[in-house]
C-alpha cells in the first residue's frame, strides 16, 4: 500500500487546525477542570513551583499529532465510512480523557467538559478533519503551504489563549 506523503500532510495539517480551533473554543473550561482537580491554577507554560517550561506545550502538541496519524491510519487509509469515523474519534478521545481522569475523584464533577472534548473535539473535529480532506483533497493539494501557515496561526491562538488564562 502507498502512501502519499502530501495527503498525510494535508490530512494531520487540517487535523491540526480543527483540534486548536476547538480547543481553544473549550480553553477557559478545560483549565478550570484542571485547576480543580490538581488543586493549584493550572498555567500551560509553568509547573507547580511556577517556573518556566516548555514541557507541556510540546507534549501537547506531540500528543495531537500522534493522535492523527493513529487515525490517518484506522480511518483515512482503509476509507472507512463517516459514521466509522466519528464512532473511532469518540472511542480514541474517550479512551484518553478517561484514563487519565479516573485517577481523579473530582474530575466526574466536570463530566460535561469531558463530554465536550470527547464528542465534539474528538469525534467532530477528527470526522471533519477526514470529510474535507476526502473531499477537497485534489483542492487543497496546491495550498499545503498556507495550511501549514493557517495550522502555526491556530497553534499560536491557542497557546496564547492559554497563556492569558494564568499569566502569574
Amino acid at each position: 500500500m502507498k502512501v502519499d506523503t502530501r495527503h498525510v500532510i494535508t490530512f494531520i495539517t487540517i487535523c491540526m487546525i480543527i483540534q486548536y480551533l476547538l480547543c481553544t473554543s473549550e480553553y477557559k473550561y478545560y483549565y478550570d477542570m484542571i485547576s480543580d482537580i490538581v488543586g493549584y491554577k493550572a498555567n500551560f507554560y509553568k509547573n507547580e513551583k511556577n517556573e518556566f517550561t516548555i514541557k507541556n506545550m510540546f507534549i501537547f502538541t506531540i500528543m495531537y499529532i500522534a493522535v492523527s496519524i493513529f487515525y490517518y491510519y484506522y480511518i483515512v487509509i482503509p476509507k472507512k465510512s463517516l459514521t466509522e469515523s466519528v464512532v473511532f474519534g469518540v472511542c480514541l478521545y474517550g479512551a484518553w480523557d478517561l484514563a487519565i481522569f479516573s485517577c481523579f475523584d473530582k474530575a466526574m464533577y466536570h463530566l460535561p467538559v469531558l463530554a465536550y472534548d470527547t464528542i465534539i473535539v474528538g469525534g467532530a473535529g477528527l470526522s471533519l478533519a477526514y470529510y474535507i480532506t476526502t473531499n477537497y483533497y485534489q483542492v487543497l493539494k496546491n495550498y499545503t503551504p498556507l495550511l501549514i501557515v493557517l495550522y502555526f496561526l491556530s497553534m499560536i491562538l491557542f497557546l496564547y489563549k492559554a497563556y492569558i488564562y494564568n499569566t502569574k
